[in-house]
Order: C-alpha cells, then sequence, then structure tokens
C-alpha cells in the first residue's frame, strides 16, 4: 500500500509538470492536478502507470540504436533513452552527466541504473533528479540514508518512503517536516 502511495505521489508530480531546469511543480500545481481527476480516473491512471512500467514494449530498440540516440542534440531522444529498460548500464552512467535534470531524473527512475551512477545522481543539484533516486527500489541503502536527511523535505520523505532505507532512520523525525498541509503547500522546494 505504501509503494501505491508513493507512486501515486510521483505520478501526481509527472502529470503537473517540471519547469525547464528539471524542477518539480508546487505543492499547489499537484494538488490542482489531482483535484481535477474524478476518484476512478485517477486509479485508472494508476493502474495504467503500474502496467506501464511493468510491461517494456514487445520490440525493444536494439543496444545500437539506444547508443547512437543517448548522445543526441534532442533532449526528449536523450530522455526517452534514459528510461528505456533496454538501456545498457553504461549509458546509463554516461547520462547521468546530461546537461538537462530531466533527462538524469529519467536515469534516476530506470531500474537499471547502476549503484554508483545512482549515488552520483543522489547529488545532484535537482530536488527532481535527488527524489527521483529516493523513489528509485534499486537504490543502495547507505544512498537512502544519506537521502532520508537532504536539506528538502519531498526528498526526505521519498527516502524514507523506500522499503530499503535502514529501518532505524523511519523512526527519526525529519527537519523541518510539516503536518499541516497548508504549510505544506507555501514550502520551498528549490
Amino acid at each position: 500500500m505504501e509503494t501505491e502511495k508513493t507512486d501515486t505521489i510521483e505520478m501526481l508530480i509527472e502529470m503537473a509538470g517540471v519547469d525547464e531546469n528539471g524542477n518539480p511543480p508546487t505543492a499547489e500545481a499537484i494538488e490542482q492536478t489531482m483535484m481535477d481527476m474524478p476518484p476512478k480516473a485517477l486509479r485508472d491512471l494508476q493502474r495504467w502507470y503500474e502496467q506501464h512500467k511493468e510491461n517494456p514494449s514487445s520490440n525493444p530498440p536494439s543496444p545500437e540504436t539506444l547508443t547512437n540516440f543517448a548522445g543526441d542534440e534532442d533532449e526528449e531522444v536523450r530522455h526517452e533513452v534514459a528510461g528505456n529498460g533496454c538501456t545498457s548500464p553504461g549509458i546509463l552512467t554516461q547520462l547521468t552527466g546530461d546537461e538537462r535534470a530531466a533527462v538524469r531524473a529519467q536515469v534516476a527512475r530506470n531500474l537499471g541504473t547502476p549503484p554508483k551512477a545512482l549515488k552520483q545522481l543522489a547529488e545532484d543539484k535537482s530536488l527532481w533528479v535527488r527524489m527521483t533516486v529516493a523513489w528509485n527500489p534499486h537504490t543502495p541503502p547507505d544512498v537512502l540514508a544519506g537521502l532520508a536527511s537532504d536539506k528538502h523535505e519531498w526528498v526526505r520523505i521519498a527516502a524514507r518512503g523506500n522499503p530499503n532505507t535502514p529501518t532505524d532512520l523511519g523512526q527519526v523525525p525529519m527537519p523541518g517536516a510539516t503536518t499541516n498541509m497548508s504549510q505544506t503547500n507555501t514550502m520551498e522546494i528549490n
């Protein structure tokens, strides 16, 4: 149930969009996205999202194609390569240095990203990238422990929601944590 909740939050953040620097949307934008959706549509979207994550294309691109597109000048092309389940660990590691945070976030989301690359992305300047590393179920526990004390609340929440986070961290109050939704809506996310 906790994983489903985290996936729903991740999906809503994706739907609300990120800015040109890869920073996540404001809490207000996420709330508005959620409020605009009927409950059944939200459940259906969650179901679709889960199926989409688990079922890669039946005709995956060749490793050569992915390698060629990894250096494409179009951010959308690199974004697709970074999110593709067939992309090699070497290409994913290369894309951790991409100039666009959205591409780096896709690398952080990819379940094939090597632990060393996830560790590098956990120190990214983009809140969105660090939060995505915290969601990845393959992020090593020591990396999650560091993210669980990140300066941004959203990263801390994501890390503490990951089942691989050391359990002793889950009981420690988060610095600056808020319980009032109106306080959460005004928090700084940059």
